[in-house]
């Protein structure tokens, strides 16, 4: 009987972050043996609540996932792998870092070492960069020489396609997420020009899924040229989507075909205003968007992490 890949996974757990998703999609492996570690913050999540400004939310004790070996969570968030090292259960084939800004203290030994950089347009990863064995970069736009690309995905468990008809959906739009400026101003047009909205932050996986379900027009706007996850989420809930232009966007999908593009408010409310004028099209659009952005899985992301780094068939990568 071949042994399973054994695997420590690093993060900072919040009950809400991008390593889940990795964490998710190595769990519905069975071929994967995973020992997870890092700082545990429990129902906590440092975001402003938009309402008081107040950093710092706790979110619905649904939504954690505890790792196996939580450590304490300090500001800012620090990693120490000298003491995971001495509490792993059996020397792992690979440390696998998710870094959202992770402060690291030393480095594995024992096992290859690859690092996720989940946010590469506020960090800068000059340390993950020299020390990884293998660097993972999930922004198109943000990557360095030798950097592995790894784009952000959706979750199959948590992104299914709206099964709500056009005219039963509860509201025009949506965004779920940080109130940036910009996405503020976009939503108080549309609320002066009676578009119904919700805008929020806070509801997660289920909960998030269940908005966007009965959402006509997903709404995206990144804040420094990302390409974030919600991108490819709302193109698999199947809703029609409108997004801020960014240069990556072209690597996978085609405006006009998969979701109407925007720089400025006013145009970000005639695609919304276009695609509530004719909801066949608008429909059309998102059964387009959502054949496109089928391959795009934390799954197969996982995939592309261990061909790359020879721990299973497929393209292997020289370490760095």
């Amino acid at each position: 009987m071949t042994r399973k890949i054994r695997i420590a996974l690093a993060s900072i757990y919040y009950p809400c972050q991008m390593g889940r998703y990795i964490w998710e999609a190595l769990l519905r492996r069975d071929d994967v043996e995973v020992w997870a570690f890092g700082p545990f913050t429990n129902t906590l999540i440092p975001w402003s609540d938009p309402i008081t400004g107040v950093a710092g939310m706790h979110l619905p004790a649904s939504y954690v996932r505890r790792p196996e070996f939580p450590m304490p969570f300090t500001v800012p968030p620090t990693l120490n792998y000298n003491m995971a090292q001495v509490n792993v259960p059996w020397e792992p084939d690979l440390w696998l870092e998710c870094n959202a800004a992770l402060t690291v203290l030393g480095r594995p030994v024992g096992g290859k070492y690859a690092v996720v950089g989940t946010d590469p347009h506020v960090c800068h990863y000059n340390k993950e960069r020299r020390d990884a064995d293998f660097f993972f970069n999930m922004q198109p736009s943000y990557m360095q020489q030798g950097d592995i690309l790894l784009p952000y995905a959706y979750d199959p468990v948590w992104a299914r396609p709206t099964e709500v008809a056009w005219a039963e959906r509860t509201q025009d739009t949506a965004i779920v997420g940080l109130h940036y400026q910009h996405r503020t101003a976009l939503i108080d047009r549309l609320t002066r020009l009676h578009i119904s909205s919700v805008y929020t932050i806070g509801p997660a996986y289920q909960d998030y899924e269940a908005i966007y379900h009965q959402t006509r027009v997903g709404l995206n706007w990144s804040s420094l040229q990302d390409m974030n996850a919600k991108m490819f989420e709302l193109l698999a809930f199947r809703i029609p989507l409108v997004a801020n232009r960014i240069p990556a966007l072209d690597l996978y999908f085609r405006e006009e075909e998969h979701y109407l593009g925007f720089n400025t408010v006013d145009e970000a409310v005639g695609c919304v205003e276009r695609l509530l004028a004719d909801p066949v099209k608008a429909q059309e659009m998102a059964v387009r968007g959502r054949a496109a952005v089928e391959p795009h899985t934390y799954d197969a992301r996982v995939q592309t992490i261990l061909e790359a780094t020879g721990l299973a068939p497929g393209d292997r990568i020289k370490p760095r």
